[in-house]
């Protein structure tokens, strides 16, 4: 009886085991999977973002001065262009989205007669355009975070990410609407 019982343990720790290393290998795939979806984004994300000193300027430049929407897209751009890490940069990139919509939803508002402005309006047909690029590299990024959040957060995927060291999840990238 002893010796059945010391077969059954040793089967018991063994299929603990593989299901361990099944749940880390998938936990890797999906972490890959991520940062992988995330490279386009970044470019995507890039090139919109070099527009926003123009933009900023050319607010300025209209108004003649710096109000509080204008420094906090410069600020957030700012933090966006020095986050290092796939993480830091999705929260500074939502942070960027955030104002960026602001200027655009208010600009008529805050800014009288500027949305006939000609370099304003290049400027937001140049970031019309860069949301409508950006929209497959999010979607796929978006997708890719849903899978991996979804994986560590059941069990036994979030002991074993808990245990191996994978942080709870990704921050999705929000798209706001313009």
């Amino acid at each position: 009886m002893k010796g059945l019982t010391s077969w059954i343990i040793g089967i018991l720790v063994v299929a603990v085991v593989l299901l361990c290393i099944y749940k880390y290998n998938k936990i890797v795939v999906y972490d890959e999977a991520v940062k992988e979806t995330w490279t386009p984004l970044l470019g995507q994300l890039q090139q919109r973002y070099d527009q926003i000193p123009k933009l900023v300027n050319e607010i300025i430049l209209y108004t003649n001065q710096e109000d509080e929407q204008t420094k906090s897209l410069a600020a957030a751009d700012k933090k966006f262009n020095s986050a290092e890490g796939m993480i830091d940069k999705v929260k500074a990139a939502n942070a960027v989205e955030t104002a960026l919509n602001n200027i655009f939803l208010q600009a008529g508002q805050r800014y009288p007669g500027i949305e006939s402005h000609y370099q304003f309006m290049e400027l937001n047909k140049g970031f019309q355009t860069t949301l409508q690029q950006m929209e497959a590299p999010m979607g796929a990024y978006n997708k890719m975070v849903d899978r991996y959040n979804t994986y560590v957060r059941e069990f036994p995927g979030d002991f074993v990410a808990l245990v191996l060291g994978f942080h709870g999840g990704y921050d999705y990238f929000k798209k706001e609407q313009d």
